[in-house]
């Protein structure tokens, strides 16, 4: 869905799709996150390896547990609406959203690595 939806030309070229094969592995995929959810990572086999880094396969690992989603407002190689899906599959944790694309978040840094040590500080006392 990452590389079906981004803006980043070259990303998607890469990994062209038709809009019935990205169907296709999306409802296959879709299946896949249902069995891993019954039945655990371990004991699914993915049809396709992609499933495996995918980070809605892990999801659901995340809920009830400490998270923080940091952001770009304007990525143009992670769409807002995977980050979405990501965040509601997560169990909708914090997340903060910083005014910049993919590459230029880092202009930010000094205000996320702040937000990262509160959070860490917060959570696991460090």
């Amino acid at each position: 869905k990452i590389v079906q939806m981004s803006r980043a030309n070259a990303f998607r070229k890469r990994y062209k799709r038709s809009e019935v094969e990205y169907n296709e592995i999306q409802n296959c995929y879709v299946q896949y996150l249902v069995e891993v959810a019954e039945k655990g990572l371990e004991n699914v086999t993915p049809a396709r390896k992609s499933f495996l880094t995918d980070p809605m396969t892990f999801a659901h690992y995340l809920r009830k547990r400490p998270v923080l989603m940091i952001n770009a407002l304007w990525d143009e190689v992670i769409p807002k609406q995977t980050t979405l899906d990501l965040w509601k599959a997560s169990g909708k944790p914090a997340i903060t959203w910083f005014p910049g694309g993919h590459a230029t978040i880092w202009l930010w840094y000094p205000l996320i690595s702040r937000k990262i040590i509160r959070f860490l500080k917060s959570t696991f006392g460090l």
